[in-house]
């Protein structure tokens, strides 16, 4: 409401438009997580069941290794959400609390400086509303790219079972055929819930960091400065979040191209025909890549994070230029 009402110049725009379109995409995260509860308890039965369960001791140790990794990188990403929410409102309590300055400029239809308590109660809705927005980023986020790291656990332990076809090779062969086959469609329906609301998220993403740093360039008070560089460096590590897993899967992926060399090194012209149409199968399914993107447009990878970041730079310099012209 502020934007519509109290905007008049890019300066005041740049003051409140971060954390604006971080919480309309938050609720949009959010709102897609309820929406979509079928597709997520679908993705979660998957990773229960066979061929993505552990058959053997390595395979169990693999599926550790990962699950202490997913668990390390949300309390990772965690704390950073919270150091930023907590250097938002420390630096508001200590230099505008007393001057009855909320943390984010807001239109309310009363004057919350007219007493104490009015002011402080605001000021305690603002903080609620910040916390349901670091709580949404952090689930929504950390969900993400579990389920990300979830399929590069799958395609080591497709690279094991490959590794340890004995017994009856036929029906080894089968199952990881079955494995391989299901571990692209269970990135597909990955790919195709996040998807959207990820290309949402980049574009939103871009202009936060824009018009973050265009506010750090322009504000002289220290402790707002590190207040919004909390802010501008959360965001930055968002986008990046995405980026480096997104990444990390079509890299494991990439390397599970050499499933192909692996294969035809092994002694299959020992085996029967049968098997080595099954490894035939493996092979030329191999040879398409799994590749997380937003709105089947931009890839998530490290290559996108530099171009959005050349395009956040851009039009930085394009507020500015705008500014110093008038």
């Amino acid at each position: 409401m502020e934007i519509c009402y109290n905007v008049e110049t890019q300066d005041d725009l740049s003051e409140n438009f971060g954390i604006t379109v971080t919480a309309l995409i938050t609720s949009c995260k959010l709102m897609s997580l309820v929406v979509g509860r079928k597709t997520i308890i679908n993705m979660l039965d998957l990773l229960k069941k066979k061929p993505f369960v552990p058959e053997n001791n390595g395979e169990v140790q693999i599926h550790a290794k990962y699950d202490n990794l997913i668990e390390k990188v949300a309390m990772f990403y965690t704390i950073q959400v919270t150091f930023c929410v907590l250097a938002l409102v420390g630096t508001t309590l200590v230099s505008n609390f007393k001057l009855k300055k909320l943390m984010f400029r807001a239109w309310f239809p009363f004057d919350f400086t007219s007493s104490w308590l009015a002011f402080s109660m605001t000021f305690i809705y603002q903080f609620v509303g910040l916390m349901i927005i670091a709580t949404g980023v952090s689930m929504f986020d950390t969900f993400f790219a579990g389920l990300l790291l979830h399929i590069c656990c799958q395609f080591e332990m497709l690279m094991d079972r490959l590794h340890n076809i004995g017994g009856n090779e036929i029906q080894s062969l089968k199952d990881c055929v079955r494995h391989h086959n299901t571990i692209f469609r269970f990135a597909e329906i990955v790919n195709n819930f996040f998807n959207k609301i990820m290309f949402v998220q980049f574009m939103v993403s871009t202009v936060a960091i824009c018009f973050t740093l265009y506010q750090l360039t322009e504000t002289n008070d220290s402790l707002q400065i590190i207040g919004w560089t909390s802010f501008m460096f959360s965001a930055l590590i968002q986008t990046f979040y995405f980026c480096w897993f997104g990444d990390a899967a079509k890299v494991k992926v990439d390397t599970s191209l050499d499933i192909s060399n692996m294969l035809y090194h092994s002694d299959w012209p020992n085996l029967s025909n049968n098997a080595r149409k099954m490894l035939l199968i493996i092979m030329a399914r191999s040879l398409t890549p799994v590749e997380i993107t937003s709105a089947y447009i931009l890839p998530m990878n490290l290559e996108s994070f530099k171009r959005l970041m050349k395009t956040t730079y851009s039009a930085y310099n394009m507020l500015v230029q705008n500014k110093s012209s008038r």
